[in-house]
């Protein structure tokens, strides 16, 4: 650093680092690779607010995690820079989708995907709700669920992307518990069903598929955060805040077109109705969805705080598609009438009645697959 000397020998510095910038001898703060140093704040300087943000550094109680840099502190906004600006332990958390690789171009039609932000939410029905302790739709107690941020599909799984693996020689129609049938592939690569929901197939199938597109089944904790948003108000339903309307999603009472012969009833082509917030179609109606998770009743009560990325039964260490039933979200809408009986299209509702196991002959299950976020930085 050059300097002068006036004439009572005091040393006149160069600095013009007095807004924070670094000479190119100094190294800069650590983190993503070119945050501002912070200069030092004097001998008067607090030495538990060393940065002077207004916030206690954790050597001295506090929750300031860098206590060297005045823009990271709790409440700050968390940005892509590799560093955990908010200080809840979690780099890049708020803007985890801002921060993503982009998911591959769809290959084929109602293939694309939408990336949830994770956070907090509140998972579970309210004791008050409908059904919500009944016996097959344990849906308590309400407990606060923290999620990993993923890729979903916007829509559910169709016929024409289950024929491609099945084209692939990785996916597989299996014959049903009670007959000798398996789901017919002519009668389903009609123009009038191709882009409708794959429906009759196994978590199984959907597990074996999922993996063949780089993803898995969403986990319970996954879909309904999905269905429900992040925060401290949940949606009630998946379209938002009141009971679904025929232009919002796929029910029974809005004249659902029954494929040929009849046989799976209220299964619409994919996408014809709203997105719900996050840019989701059909979480609402249409199919059932399969999730990852094993069926426990207790499985919310029993999600220790706390709760992170929970998956009933997923390291259990043995075969789950053996004699375990799998869970199922969202209500498949040939069914039952929302308007009705709307409990039952709650985006907390879960089903133990339509459970998957070795043998099946469910005709109105469907999936839709999640994927692991990459950053791109």
């Amino acid at each position: 650093m050059r300097s002068t000397t006036d004439g009572r020998g005091l040393v006149v510095a160069a600095l013009v680092l007095l807004a924070c910038g670094c000479s190119d001898g100094e190294e800069k703060a650590s983190g993503s690779g070119g945050a501002p140093c912070v200069l030092d704040a004097g001998p008067d300087a607090d030495p538990c607010d060393s940065d002077g943000d207004g916030f206690r550094a954790v050597t001295c109680g506090g929750d300031d995690c860098d206590d060297t840099r005045n823009a990271i502190h709790p409440g700050a906004t968390d940005v892509c820079d590799g560093d955990d600006n908010d200080c809840d332990g979690t780099a890049d958390q708020d803007d985890a989708c801002d921060c993503a690789q982009a998911p591959p171009k769809p290959g084929l039609a109602f293939s694309d995907r939408v990336c949830l932000k994770g956070g907090w939410f509140w998972m579970g029905m309210g004791p008050s709700d409908p059904h919500a302790a009944a016996n097959y739709y344990v849906a308590v107690p309400v407990h606060q669920v923290f999620v990993s941020p993923i890729h979903m599909d916007r829509y559910e799984v169709t016929n024409r992307r289950y024929i491609a693996c099945l084209d692939a020689g990785v996916c597989k129609l299996e014959k049903y518990a009670t007959s000798e049938k398996t789901w017919d592939r002519a009668e389903h690569e009609t123009q009038e069903q191709l882009d409708r929901p794959f429906l009759g197939g196994s978590a199984k199938n959907g597990g074996e598929y999922c993996k063949w597109t780089g993803g898995r089944l969403p986990t319970e904790a996954e879909w309904e955060r999905a269905a429900a948003g992040l925060g401290d108000k949940p949606r009630p339903y998946a379209s938002g805040f009141s009971i679904p309307t025929c232009e919002e999603e796929v029910l029974f009472e809005c004249g659902v077109p029954l494929t040929p012969g009849g046989e799976y009833k209220g299964a619409d082509r994919v996408g014809t109705k709203k997105p719900n917030p996050d840019g989701l179609f059909d979480l609402g109606g249409n199919a059932s969805e399969w999730v990852a998770d094993l069926w426990f009743d207790d499985a919310y009560a029993t999600c220790t705080p706390p709760c992170k990325n929970p998956c009933a039964g997923c390291s259990a260490g043995k075969n789950m598609w053996d004699d375990d039933g799998h869970g199922s979200r969202g209500l498949h809408a040939g069914v039952i009438s929302a308007k009705d009986n709307p409990a039952f299209y709650r985006a907390q509702f879960r089903d133990r009645t339509i459970q998957d196991h070795a043998s099946h002959d469910l005709f109105n299950q469907g999936f839709r697959c999640a994927y692991p976020v990459a950053s791109k930085r």
